[in-house]
C-alpha cells in the first residue's frame, strides 16, 4: 500500500478504538448518573462541582516549581501544581472522549485562571462550602453516598459530566 494511505484494517481498529472509548465513557456516566438522581442533588452539584473545581486548581496553583518556570513568561505562565493536575486530568479525559475533552480541557483551563486569581482564604471558604453543597445534596435528597466512596476516579468524572450535561453532549 503507498505511503501516507492506510489500510481499512487500520480504519477499522481507529474506529473501533473510538467506540470504546465512548463505551468506557458513557459506562463512567451512567455510573456517576446512578448516584445523582434526584433534581435536588443534581442542583447542588450543580453548583458545587465547579466551585470545588475552582477552588482547588486555584489552592494548587499556589504550589508552584520555580526550577520549572519561563521568568520571560511570569506571571502568565508558571509551572504550578494546579497547573500539572489539569493537564494530567486532561490526559485521562482525551482517553475517555476527545471531542468531549477539548472543551472541557478549555473550560478547565478557564477555571483554573480563576482560580489561580482568587485570594488564598476566599478559595478555602469556596472549596469547604462546595463540598457542604455536595454532602447536603447527597444527604438531603439522594439519601445515598457520594459515588467516589465507591471509585475515586469519580471525583475527575464528576466535573467532566456536569460539563457535559451542561452543554448538551450526546455520544
Amino acid at each position: 500500500m503507498s505511503e501516507g494511505l492506510e489500510s481499512p484494517e487500520g480504519s477499522a481498529e481507529r474506529g473501533e478504538d473510538r467506540l470504546e472509548a465512548t463505551r468506557r465513557l458513557q459506562q463512567w456516566f451512567d455510573d456517576y448518573a446512578s448516584h445523582h438522581v434526584t433534581a435536588g442533588n443534581q442542583l447542588c452539584h450543580q453548583i458545587g462541582i465547579p466551585l470545588i473545581a475552582v477552588t482547588l486548581l486555584g489552592l494548587l496553583a499556589e504550589v508552584t516549581f520555580p526550577s520549572w518556570s519561563w521568568p520571560a513568561a511570569e506571571p502568565f505562565l508558571r509551572a504550578d501544581l494546579g497547573l500539572a493536575v489539569w493537564l494530567l486530568a486532561l490526559i485521562w479525559y482525551f482517553t475517555l472522549d476527545w471531542r468531549l475533552a477539548l472543551p472541557f480541557g478549555i473550560f478547565a483551563l478557564g477555571l483554573y485562571w480563576i482560580g489561580r486569581a482568587l485570594p488564598v482564604p476566599l478559595l478555602w471558604f469556596g472549596f469547604v462550602a462546595g463540598w457542604i453543597i455536595q454532602f447536603i445534596g447527597h444527604a438531603r435528597y439522594e439519601k445515598r453516598s457520594p459515588a467516589f466512596f465507591q471509585n475515586v476516579r469519580h471525583l475527575l468524572i464528576g466535573p467532566f459530566w456536569i460539563f457535559a450535561k451542561g452543554i448538551g453532549f450526546r455520544r
